[in-house]
C-alpha cells in the first residue's frame, strides 16, 4: 500500500522499475570500482597513450565522482513514484505538477521496443499556455510537439501500458 494514498482501484502509482533501475546502479557501480582501482594499481608499463600515475589518479577520481553522482541519482529516483493516478487527475511526481483530466484534449503514446528506454504519454491541453513553462525547453528545441509530455522511460513496460490506458480511458469519459 502506498503511503500517499488509501488503497483504492481507481488510484494507481507508476514507480520504477527495479530492473531497469538495477542495471543503472551496476554501471554507476562499474565506474567506482574502475576508479578505485585505477587509483590502487600502477599505470601499465606499455600504452599506446601517454599515461602518467597523476593523469591515472585524476581520470580514477573522475570515475568515481561519476559512478557516485549515478548511485545517488538513482537512490533518490528509487524512493520515489514517477506517476500517480486519481479519478479527478494525475500528478507528475517528479516536477510535482497536478494536471486534471478535464485539462487533457487528447493523449497519445511514445514506446521503442522492448528493453529499449523511451516511454511517452503525451498529452494535448485544452489551455496549452497553461502548462507551457513545462515543455519550455523540449518544445523549443523540437523534441515533443504535445503540450506535456510524461516520461515513464524508468518505469516497468506493463505498468507504462496500464499508465496510458487509463489516462486514455479518463480523457475518453470526459
Amino acid at each position: 500500500m502506498n503511503p500517499e494514498s488509501p488503497a483504492s482501484p481507481d488510484v494507481l502509482t507508476v514507480r520504477g522499475s527495479w530492473r531497469r533501475q538495477a542495471l543503472a546502479v551496476a554501471a554507476s557501480s562499474g565506474f567506482v570500482i574502475v576508479g578505485a582501482l585505477m587509483l590502487l594499481l600502477p599505470p601499465p608499463a606499455k600504452s599506446v597513450l601517454l599515461w602518467s600515475e597523476a593523469g591515472q589518479g585524476v581520470v580514477g577520481l573522475l570515475a568515481i565522482l561519476f559512478g557516485s553522482i549515478g548511485l545517488a541519482v538513482m537512490a533518490y529516483v528509487a524512493s520515489r513514484p514517477i506517476l500517480h493516478l486519481q479519478p479527478d487527475g494525475l500528478t507528475d511526481c517528479r516536477r510535482r505538477v497536478d494536471i486534471p483530466f478535464a485539462d487533457i484534449l487528447s493523449v497519445s503514446v511514445t514506446s521503442q521496443q522492448a528493453g529499449l528506454t523511451g516511454q511517452y504519454i503525451h498529452l494535448k491541453m485544452l489551455d496549452p499556455q497553461k502548462y507551457a513553462a513545462l515543455e519550455r525547453l523540449s518544445k523549443r528545441s523540437g523534441l515533443y510537439s504535445a503540450d506535456v509530455t510524461l516520461d515513464l522511460s524508468l518505469a516497468d513496460p506493463r505498468d507504462f501500458q496500464r499508465a496510458a490506458r487509463t489516462i486514455q480511458q479518463y480523457v475518453s469519459d470526459l
